[in-house]
């Protein structure tokens, strides 16, 4: 969660030219919106390390665990010794090897090696981007490219222009469908969420 993103919405909201037509979203869509983009930029410089592929080296490891388990403990020639102690397990190798192999799907739909952690952070570019179009009923990149350079005034996110936005946007869309296709998703369900109850929607 972003903290007191009502404060941090009025201070972007506060730097924006006055013809611009996010300035007359709602208060809880203007924080919605500072939230999305703060998102964006937090996750967008580069951590430490990428968790992603950090779980996918764990998931390979977790594979040769459940490989060496079976054959060695399992099958192995200590087999029948130690069957009478691990009564109730025999079914760790083959649990151990489906969990591998999910967190490696996981990971890969992340995107290719070195770009997992990036595809994570343009998610939320590319939501904020579809929130603007559902709520103002027109693409708004290059009003939404204002907001995000009052948000963050330091870094190389302050050029972003309204033309990347939407060439960032349309990259994921067609190299990771399914990435682009669960944000989207994500933003149409806050936005009928926010219809119902006229609250923030939380973000999960």
């Amino acid at each position: 969660m972003v903290s007191d993103p009502g404060a941090r919405a009025r201070r972007a909201f506060a730097e924006i030219g006055p013809k611009n037509p996010l300035a007359k979203l709602s208060k809880s869509d203007k924080e919605s919106l500072c939230t999305l983009l703060t998102l964006y930029e937090r996750s967008s410089k580069k951590p430490p390390s990428d968790p992603w592929e950090e779980i996918e080296k764990l998931a390979a490891q977790a594979a040769a665990i459940a490989t060496r388990l079976d054959r060695e403990v399992f099958k192995g020639s200590s087999a029948k010794m130690l069957k009478p102690f691990l009564s109730g397990y025999e079914d760790i190798p083959e649990r151990l090897g489906s969990l591998s192999f999910r967190l490696r799907e996981l990971a890969a739909l992340q995107g290719k090696p070195g770009y997992k952690s990036k595809n994570f952070s343009i998610q939320f570019l590319v939501m904020a981007s579809e929130f603007v179009r559902l709520r103002t009923k027109r693409p708004n990149d290059e009003h939404l490219a204002e907001l995000l350079q009052a948000i963050d005034t330091v870094s190389e996110l302050n050029s972003l222009t309204g033309d990347a936005i939407r060439k960032k946007r349309e990259h994921l869309r067609k190299n990771y469908p399914d990435l682009y296709r669960s944000a989207i998703e994500h933003v149409e369900e806050m936005c009928h969420w926010k219809k119902r109850s006229g609250a923030t929607a939380p973000f999960r």
